[in-house]
Formats: structure tokens, sequence, C-alpha cells
């Protein structure tokens, strides 16, 4: 019997490093996070020692570096201690805000750096906020710290670029219009009834977002389809502006029947003369290539 009972703790053993293994892997060829040494176009924004329950701090940032506080991309590490971040969001000069990390991240010494694109191209940054905590492992090794980098190289455009999902330009001919909201400044929710909509009849295969005047940040989109399903069409947040194309969304299945879309979203104050966001949703009842997909 002891015998068995030591293959088994083995077996459990063996599958427990296997997991780990293949966690530390996929986090490997996950192109966000950056191993080893900082490169010399990242430059240190601030360093925080963290407390072990519920810190919060808010860092102003301002003309930092040789870069005069205009950044691309920003990159986070943590030392001594794992830290967790349970939210962090970037105030830029203009007054708008971006939710950089809105769930969980746990960091450590091993984990390497996470690097986070900016939306638009270098942006001024005013300040951070940060809602954190150092995680006791009960070793001599005390708090965690911080580190945020900033670079002024620009990643998210030329990935959007790339990116199959997002077309650029004109709204060609094979997409028709489905619903145009404006949409307001605090949480606004909207049910919209599509029905029969256009010369597909409400039947599509793939939907396209827009927005225009100013941006729009959807917090979550759902299509509802007339046999009572539901399709999660964007689950976490997602910004749009006029400069940023079209945002291209396969469906499940083939030329679905939709019966309506929810949406939780709402305007970016830019305090600009251009008001409240409009988006657009249209329809098409192609295909995308499955080479595409």
């Amino acid at each position: 019997m002891k015998r068995y009972r030591i293959i088994a703790i083995a077996g459990l053993l063996a599958l427990g490093l296997a997991g780990t293994a293949d966690a530390a892997q996929n986090q490997r060829q996950d192109e966000r996070w950056v191993r080893g040494r900082i490169g010399p176009q990242w430059e240190l924004m601030t360093k925080q020692v963290v407390n072990f329950r519920d810190d919060r701090d808010h860092i102003n940032v301002g003309n930092a570096g040789r870069h005069n506080g205009r950044f691309g991309q920003i990159m986070i590490r943590a030392d001594g201690a794992p830290v967790e971040i349970r939210r962090m969001v970037i105030n830029f000069d203009n007054g708008e805000k971006f939710e950089a990390i809105g769930q969980r991240t746990r960091l450590d010494q091993n984990s390497g750096g996470l690097v986070i694109d900016l939306p638009g191209h270098r942006r001024d940054i005013d300040s951070i906020d940060l809602n954190y905590f150092s995680v006791n492992t009960n070793q001599p090794n005390g708090r965690g710290t911080l580190f945020v980098y900033g670079t002024a190289n620009a990643g998210q455009g030329s990935e959007r670029r790339a990116d199959s999902r997002w077309e650029r330009g004109r709204v060609g001919s094979g997409w028709e219009l489905m619903t145009k909201q404006v949409v307001n400044f605090r949480d606004d929710r909207d049910h919209i009834t599509v029905g029969d909509a256009g010369r597909h009849n409400g039947r599509f295969a793939r939907i396209m977002i827009r927005a225009n005047g100013a941006p729009v940040e959807i917090r979550r989109m759902v299509v509802n389809f007339d046999n009572g399903e539901k399709f999660e069409a964007i689950g976490q947040r997602t910004r749009l502006d006029q400069n940023s194309g079209g945002l291209i969304i396969d469906l499940l299945g083939h030329r679905r029947d939709i019966d309506s879309i929810d949406l939780n979203y709402f305007s970016v104050n830019t305090n600009q003369s251009n008001g409240k966001g409009t988006l657009l949703v249209y329809g098409s009842a192609s295909e995308r290539q499955a080479s595409n997909r």
C-alpha cells in the first residue's frame, strides 16, 4: 500500500510541476512580458515600497526624465516580496484616464516586466493611481517594491495596423449600419433592438464598432440572438476614437439572427468642443476567411 501511495504522490507532484512549467512557458511566450534586464529605452517613473494591506498611492509623474513625461508604453516590475495590483489608472495631462489594470495582477521578481500600451501616441502622463499590496510570504525579504517605467516607443499603433480585426479608412459597401448611439459621459447603458435590420434582415456573420466625436470606452457589449443565445462581444474595457478605425468581431455560427444588443459604455470627457461621442455598430453577412481568424 505504501508503494502505491508513493507512486500517487509522485504523480501529483509531476502534474503540479508540469502545470507550473506550462504557466511559465505561457508567460515567456506572452509578448507583453519583458524578461531579464531593463533596456536603455525604459526610464524609471516611480519606485514604491508597498504595504501589506490595501495600499493606495497617487503618484505625480510630471515632466519625468528625458521624454518629459510623454510615453507610448509603460512597464511594471516587482522586487522583493510579490506585489498584487488590484487597480492601476493612468491620468493624462488633458484630464483623460486610462485603466491600465482593472483586475488582480500579481508580479514578483521572477515574473519579468508587464508592458502595457497607452492609448494614442506618446501621451503626456500627469499621475498614476495605484491600489495594491505586498503579498506576505513570511520570508525575510519584507515588503515588495513596485517599479513603473516608461518608454516613448508606441507599440499599440503598429499592432493595430497588423491586427486584422481593425479596419482603417471608410466603411465599405459590405457593411450596413445597425445602430448609431450618442453616448453619455457617465455609465451609459442601452438595450438596442435590431430586429430585421437592413437588406440582410438582421442576419449577420460579423459586426464592426466605430466611434466618432469624443472617444468612447466600452465596458461590456453583449449580442442577443433570436434563439435566446447570448454572445459577449466585448468583456473588458475597450476604447475607440475616430482615429482608431473599426473593431471587427466575428459572431459565433453562420449568419446569426440578431435580436438586440446590450451596451455598457461611456464617452470620455476630453474637455474639447466635440462633446459626447457617438458609437456606430455595423453588420456584415460576409464571413471572414478562416486564415484571418
